[in-house]
């Protein structure tokens, strides 16, 4: 019986004006806030309709950007690889003629030239076999007068003069390319009396 009292008096409360009005205001609440949302999600739609439009023109200006930033790159390639192509073929053309100059002027210098070369390669053969002079000097004792002989650095070596005979030949040869061969006699003539002997004395060297 306490059951079916308690049923009524939910009923009752149920059908009260205080539930109705409050599950009046419950629904209208509800649907209030479903209109806000939808008048949300409507303003939403338009602004990603709006966005669609200003990215999309957006979009299609940079991938015009990038077609043309493209098509330029390619142009500057082709200009370059011109640039290249020529400079090449220019260094080409100029360092044939400098060749070509620099033969005939070889074939036309003092003949004199070629035999001093000739020789010079004598003398490195010769440089090349000879054998090294003792480096020793003498040396008196001032108290007993003794003579020793010491080592010294002060003498020429066979390979002093083999580096002097190469140098005396890349002086010839560059000879070749003077156009006045007038004083070429007297040049070659001083290189070879310039070259330093085996065991001499060293130009400079210390006492």
């Amino acid at each position: 019986m306490l059951k079916t009292a308690t049923t009524h008096v939910l009923e009752a409360l149920l059908n009260s004006p205080v539930a109705k009005e409050a599950e009046a205001k419950h629904a209208n609440a509800i649907a209030a806030r479903r209109a806000a949302l939808a008048q949300d999600r409507a303003a939403i739609e338009v602004e990603a309709a709006k966005q669609f439009v200003a990215y999309y023109k957006a979009e299609a200006t940079a991938f015009e950007k990038c077609q043309a930033a493209e098509r330029a790159l390619e142009l500057a390639k082709r200009e370059l690889g011109a640039l290249i192509a020529d400079r090449a073929g220019e260094c080409y053309r100029l360092d044939t003629r400098k060749a070509s100059i620099e033969t005939e002027l070889r074939e036309t210098a003092d003949p004199e030239i070629g035999r001093f070369i000739a020789s010079m390669r004598d003398e490195w053969d010769r440089a090349l076999k000879a054998q090294p002079e003792p480096e020793t000097s003498a040396v008196r004792n001032p108290n007993t007068g003794k003579i020793t002989h010491v080592v010294t650095g002060r003498r020429v070596k066979p390979a002093d003069r083999v580096n002097a005979v190469r140098l005396a030949i890349d002086t010839a040869e560059a000879l070749k390319l003077e156009p006045d061969q007038a004083g070429v006699a007297a040049k070659l003539d001083a290189l070879r009396d310039g070259l330093p002997a085996i065991g001499a004395e060293l130009k400079g060297a210390a006492q």
